[in-house]
């Protein structure tokens, strides 16, 4: 199997579903393998991006099971950041060397024109500020609340300033899995179809996935909208693997789910990700 790869092959679902699970000798060859496909594909040399996050609420009210960031709006510690909040930490962020601000939240019960409104008040201040904004999450929000296409909103988001977007909301692509994580929030074919829509935009975008558990099947099922979407559009930039931080989250300690990803994990989800995006998505990033 492994052979194979090196020889030009792709790397089937099942295939993937496989060296989720190897150990030892075979765990050995796995990385090997992918080290020598990441040699192949980008070379030896890595890059890095000063950034910073700004969430600028942590209002939400999906009730996701695997978050335990989210707060009510009349909860302890609930946030909203005015336009002011936002600029200064980005000018913050400029003046300590970072050249991009990355811009998410949670689900906003507000005017979607928050939206455009941020990108253009960072401009105003830092015109070469790079804006990576916006999960697929808040473009539905933002499109639905403001009744246009997913098209039309990502094009007034460009038009004022938004410079890629981030793959977030997108956690598990399992859509059984994503049922029992996540019941309300946006589904993986909307997710795919926001995706793909920003990317024949020209907006390039980085693809995040969180893989909580410990279930094979739905970590292999992860990568299957990947290479498709890349097939017809190229819009991936990264992958970035994000391990789940169980710690004070509704589904922490309920059974069947994973305290947490383990080192191990961690090395197979990286190997396996180069494996099976090579030629699709060059950059597999390590979260920061």
């Amino acid at each position: 199997m492994l052979e194979n790869v090196l020889a030009g092959q792709e790397l089937s679902e099942i295939d993937a579903i496989h060296l989720f699970r190897v150990e030892g000798a075979d765990l050995d060859a796995l990385t090997a393998t992918a080290d020598e496909t990441r040699r192949r594909r980008v070379g030896d040399d890595a890059s890095f991006v000063i950034t910073r996050n700004i969430n600028y609420t942590n209002v939400c009210y999906m009730g996701c099971r695997f978050c335990n960031f989210a707060k009510r709006k009349d909860d302890p510690g609930a946030e909203f950041f005015d336009l002011e909040e936002i600029v200064r930490r980005a000018q913050e962020a400029w003046d300590r060397g970072a050249t991009e601000v990355c811009i998410q939240a949670a689900c906003i019960r507000t005017s979607p024109d928050i939206l455009p409104d941020m990108l253009k008040a960072i401009k105003r201040v830092l015109p070469d500020m790079h804006i990576h904004a916006f999960s697929p999450f808040e473009i539905w929000f933002g499109a639905h609340k403001s009744r246009l296409s997913y098209r039309d909103f990502i094009r007034d988001l460009v038009d004022n300033g938004l410079g890629s977007m981030p793959g977030t909301a997108a956690e598990i692509l399992d859509t059984e899995v994503r049922k029992q994580l996540t019941r309300d929030k946006l589904t993986t074919d909307q997710w795919v179809e926001i995706i793909t829509t920003a990317t024949r935009r020209d907006s390039p975008h980085i693809d995040h996935h969180v893989w909580p558990y410990r279930w094979p099947r739905a970590l292999g099922g992860t990568y299957c909208p990947a290479p498709a979407i890349s097939r017809s559009v190229r819009g991936f930039t990264e992958f970035v693997p994000l391990g789940f931080v169980h710690y004070k989250t509704p589904c922490s300690g309920t059974r069947g789910r994973s305290p947490g990803t383990t080192r191990l994990e961690h090395i197979r989800m990286h190997a396996v990700a180069r494996l099976m995006l090579d030629g699709w998505i060059d950059n597999i990033q390590a979260p920061g």
